[in-house]
């Protein structure tokens, strides 16, 4: 009967060798730069997510309003 351990023991071997030797990781300046553009997307939906419940949370109260009577 076969180890089980040692598929473990090889499913972590080749994790590393994956992470260490061949990924490509970013130099600082790259780092940099694609934080400053994951930060600026972030801030830009939201944004965009602030306007648009906004705008559906005026026109449901808006809707609203009209179906009670009140003005």
């Amino acid at each position: 009967m076969a180890n089980p351990f040692n598929k473990i023991r090889l499913f972590f071997q080749e994790t590393r060798i994956e992470v260490f030797k061949k990924a490509v990781w970013p130099n600082f300046k790259e780092l940099k730069e694609m934080t400053a553009v994951v930060i600026i997307a972030v801030c830009l939906l939201g944004v965009y997510i602030a306007v648009v419940d906004f705008a559906n949370f005026n026109f449901v109260a808006f809707f609203s309003d009209l179906v009670r009577g009140n003005s």
